[in-house]
């Protein structure tokens, strides 16, 4: 029979498994994106253009859709840490993630590379900007609508660390804080 602390160390164990293996993920589907939108940008666009169009478009959003899913995840179990680390901390002197926000006020991280995902955001933004500079050509109404599509998909990449202050009045619910 596990005692409270067990489950809680079992529980953070799970989700730092998590974490991991979302972040390996990621970094697994970062390095084909790129490959692939470097060929499509060498391809015959004469003979093939509404096929390397349609597949740049298809590589890019599938991957960047990805991405976003995984960065979620990142960022639901990364909360879920902090309020299982704040709740364990009337057993410790002090959590990781209080030496965290220490550190991050003594010296702000950069903005762009401050969270993988603002990282994430700003490749696929340049992404999406790279398409429509490559296809506006061939089909400009299609091309347009494809890199606003993916450009969304960005965005919403932007917005998960800030969906993070829900996500932990939602874990706050849940452990029962």
């Amino acid at each position: 029979m596990n005692t409270d602390q067990d489950q809680r160390n079992q529980n953070r164990e799970q989700a730092l498994g998590e974490l991991k293996d979302c972040q390996e993920r990621t970094l697994k589907t970062l390095v084909p994106t790129i490959i692939a939108v470097g060929l499509t940008s060498i391809a015959n666009r004469e003979n093939f253009a509404i096929v390397t169009l349609i597949s740049s478009f298809a590589i890019l959003f599938s991957s960047s859709l990805y991405v976003a899913s995984l960065a979620y995840k990142i960022f639901r179990n990364g909360v879920y840490l902090e309020v299982l680390n704040e709740k364990d901390s009337s057993t410790s002197e002090k959590s990781w993630n209080s030496h965290l926000q220490e550190f991050n006020s003594l010296k702000k991280p950069p903005l762009i590379i401050g969270r993988e995902t603002t990282t994430v955001g700003v490749i696929y933004l340049v992404f999406s900007s790279s398409f429509i500079l490559m296809f506006y050509e061939i089909h400009l109404l299609l091309t347009c609508f494809l890199g606003a599509t993916l450009a969304a998909v960005a965005v919403r990449i932007f917005r998960l660390p800030k969906l993070s202050t829900k996500q932990k009045e939602h874990w706050e619910q849940v452990l029962g804080k």
